[in-house]
Parts: structure tokens; sequence; C-alpha cells
């Protein structure tokens, strides 16, 4: 990234960084994977929510949006690269969606989290209303936001189980 004189950055378009920006939407290259890609991708966000969740509440704040931020900007940048709408090899959005079903469970029982796996990446799968609003959404903004919405909702609905007592928050 080259921070210009004028206000605000451009990217570089040298073929280095456009290897690093693909690498990295990649999920670190599992986005190249024949099969299972997505789900694969989606474990990188209980890594990061396990690295993440014994942080204060500011702090998980901080870095989840810092991340998907630069998710997006990411994302936008390799879609360019490979010159196609929401490549397939573009994985971040599964990690960011994963994250944010996860998001601000201090502690989760391995039955929980399996079922929250299983019903976010139903939910990124099949993409109902209004989960399906944002693959209109343009570049990175697009990539980023149906799976963050398909995270966001899963993470509403494992709550309202846990809080009726279908589901155990745990400890894990």
């Amino acid at each position: 990234m080259i921070i210009s004189k004028k206000i605000g950055t451009s990217w570089t378009n040298s073929a280095k960084a456009n290897s690093l920006f693909i690498f990295i939407s990649s999920g670190f290259g599992l986005g190249r994977l024949p099969i299972g890609r997505e789900n694969i991708a989606s474990l990188l966000g209980v890594v990061l929510f396990f690295l993440t969740r014994k942080q204060d509440a500011w702090m998980q704040i901080v870095l989840f949006t810092l991340s998907i931020l630069v998710a997006i900007g990411i994302a936008e940048r390799a879609e360019q690269i490979c010159r196609e709408k929401d490549a397939d090899l573009i994985v971040v959005g599964e990690t960011c969606g994963m994250w944010a079903t996860l998001f601000f469970f201090g502690t989760i029982s391995s039955t929980t989290l399996i079922i929250a796996f299983i019903l976010f990446r139903l939910f990124d799968h099949i993409k109902f209303f209004p989960l399906n609003v944002f693959e209109s959404f343009r570049g990175g903004l697009g990539i980023i936001m149906d799976d963050l919405a398909a995270g966001m909702l899963t993470n509403f609905a494992i709550r309202t189980f846990i809080f009726i007592g279908i589901l155990s928050g745990g400890t894990v």
C-alpha cells in the first residue's frame, strides 16, 4: 500500500502486492481448495473467536471492527485482481461471518459451537431474505456483508436457543 501525498491511500499494482491480497482474501490459500473451502475458511473465524474471547468488550469491538474494515478493503482489491464478481477463492467473508456468529460469547459448549457452525453455513449457503439483499452490494462490501449478516443472524438465533433452554452456554 502506498500512502499518497493527497488524503487517502492507493493500492500498488505490483505482482507481489497482488499475490498478497489474493493470499489473505483466500484465507491464506484455503480459497484455492477444490472442495469445502468456505467451511474451512469459516473455521478460521472460530480460531479468531478463541484468540479474542478473553479480551475485554471494548478490545473485542475494536479488533472485530478493524478486521471487518480491512477485510472489506482486501476483498475489494482481490475482486479487482481476479476480475470476477465475488470470486470463489475469496473466502475472507466466511471467516468474518463465523467470527460474527460467535461474537461476545465468553464461553460456549462444544455442542453449541457445532450447531452455530452448521447454522451459519446453512444461512450463508441458502441466503434467504434479508441476507440476499447484501449480495447486491458491490465490491468488497458485498463480499463481506452477506456473510457478516448471516453471522449476526446466527448469533441472534444461538442466543435465543440458549435463552429458551434449547442449547447451553457451557464452557469450551
